[in-house]
């Protein structure tokens, strides 16, 4: 928690919910009756009693039902809602929990969460970190199907919105590879949240655990800021390497989605673009 009470450095009041950016654009759904399936959003309540930060079930249903047709939806851990009272190894449990008590109270009519991808460190040993899962999988009531442990990290977290969280050759380290293949073995699923540079561990990971389905956020996160700004076309190409690398192992998959985010240079395109527009 950041003194703002923010999650993040570049955490503001009312950046969660900013109908006056969402407004200068409206845009009608291609095909409103597809159905479609959320893969990837978050639940949090952060802040401060003067500028709180919820983002919870309303504010969810507002924006599945806002013009397409989602019907389900999965959840992918934030860190919210953890229990600082259990043991490290079972503080994020209490993430699975809430969110789990959360999905059962869904109406009929609303997007249902349909998946929990929760946290754990997987460099865990191996009897606590069956531990976590057992204690995940029995929080979720049926809705528990992965891991997210992230490795994004950068030299210069400074200039990233929302900085990773992940240590030097993390994807790497025996110990997560062991903990990566646990989880194969359980039937459960690994997301992972890395930066465009570190293409090459990512895919020595998902060479290492083919058993294991990978599942890549943020389409390996092209960065745009810092050191990496005005190096759009370089980058992209590289990039597009890195995804056909990653298409020939059939134990890793993509989210359509996240493009978006800050950390791809994409803020400054976006408020030059959507600007609101007058008609003479």
């Amino acid at each position: 928690m950041t003194q703002t009470g923010g999650r993040y450095p570049g955490w503001r009041p009312g950046i969660e919910l900013r109908d006056d950016w969402l407004g200068l654009v409206p845009e009608t759904a291609i095909d409103p009756q597809r159905e479609i399936v959320d893969p990837h959003h978050h639940l949090w309540r952060h802040g401060t009693p003067d500028a709180p930060a919820v983002y919870e079930m309303d504010a969810l249903w507002r924006d599945t039902g806002a013009g397409h047709n989602v019907v389900q939806t999965v959840y992918i851990e934030c860190r919210s809602y953890w229990d600082r009272d259990a043991p490290a190894h079972l503080q994020s449990v209490g993430e699975t929990r809430t969110v789990a008590q959360m999905a059962a109270q869904v109406p009929r009519g609303q997007a249902q969460i349909a998946g929990i991808i929760a946290q754990t460190e997987l460099v865990l040993p191996p009897d606590q970190l069956h531990a976590a899962l057992d204690a995940h999988e029995a929080a979720g009531n049926g809705l528990f199907k992965g891991i997210r442990n992230s490795g994004a990290r950068d030299a210069e977290p400074q200039h990233l919105a929302i900085p990773g969280r992940g240590v030097e050759n993390q994807y790497g380290d025996p110990d997560f590879i062991r903990g990566a293949a646990i989880l194969g073995e359980r039937g459960l699923t690994l997301d992972s949240w890395h930066y465009h540079h570190q293409h090459q561990e990512f895919l020595d990971l998902a060479r290492a655990v083919p058993q294991t389905t990978l599942i890549l956020d943020h389409f390996g996160t092209p960065l745009g800021v810092g050191r990496f700004e005005g190096k759009r076309d370089d980058i992209f190409a590289a990039w597009k390497d890195h995804m056909s690398e990653l298409a020939e192992c059939p134990n890793v998959m993509a989210k359509l989605g996240g493009l978006a985010c800050p950390t791809m240079g994409t803020a400054t395109c976006i408020a030059t673009c959507h600007r609101p527009r007058t008609r003479s």
